[in-house]
């Protein structure tokens, strides 16, 4: 007797995977000037639809930084084309969630009148050397 092997619906996937799909948005983002200028950072998450077509059908985003970085995120998305999927009959649609970084280290862009703190970690000390704590700041200004 053997046994009927399951068959499962295919979902619509980014072509070339996960390196790829990274590929594709870091060579596609653009950072907003204005968020240059305020020296903006940090991440936008974006949630959206792909149908079995492989077309983004609805975006929104769900974690905002500042809204030229929110519109970028979007349009990025909007950009992505994937896999198409047959499945027997019926549509599929797959929703996903991405998070988009905009760093300013990673442009060579960074603001004039820029000032940046930096916290270092104490070392780790015995425990007679442990009642007095210090702390390291590092400020850069450019």
């Amino acid at each position: 007797m053997s046994k009927k092997q399951k068959s499962f619906i295919k979902l619509p996937e980014y072509p070339g995977g996960k390196k790829a799909f990274q590929e594709f948005i870091r060579t596609n983002l653009k950072y907003p000037e204005d968020a240059i200028r305020d020296g903006v950072e940090g991440t936008v998450t974006v949630e959206y639809e792909i149908n079995d077509d492989g077309d983004v059908v609805s975006a929104k985003v769900i974690h905002k930084l500042c809204p030229s970085c929110d519109e970028e995120a979007l349009r990025l998305i909007r950009m992505l084309k994937f896999g198409n999927v047959l499945n027997r009959g019926f549509r599929v649609k797959k929703t996903n969630k991405t998070t988009i970084n905009f760093a300013l280290r990673n442009t060579g862009k960074m603001p004039d009148n820029n000032v940046r703190i930096c916290y270092l970690k104490p070392e780790e000390k015995s425990k007679e050397e442990k009642k007095s704590k210090t702390y390291n700041y590092s400020i850069t200004l450019k």
